[in-house]
């Protein structure tokens, strides 16, 4: 991913995310998002219902033009 000099600052991304997504990111989100394109690996974020971690998905996005992003649910099983 990005060296560490390239990795947009909080308010770059913030500001990013405002003009293409028309949603203002809180600081969780853009820590996340800073820390896929420092090339961090592992990243775990956990939050509740309506958070906003589909916004977190995306926001990587804006700063790459080649990136990808698959995001894999996993439905909770249902008891017989």
């Amino acid at each position: 991913m990005a060296s560490p000099s390239t990795v947009p600052t909080l308010a770059q991304i913030r500001d990013a995310t405002e003009a293409e997504i028309g949603k203002r990111p809180c600081l969780l989100q853009m820590k996340v998002c800073q820390a896929f394109l420092r090339g961090d690996k592992n990243i775990i974020c956990t939050a509740a219902t309506g958070f906003g971690k589909t916004l977190t998905f995306f926001m990587p996005l804006l700063f790459s033009s080649y990136s990808t992003i698959i995001i894999i649910v996993q439905r909770p099983r249902r008891n017989p």
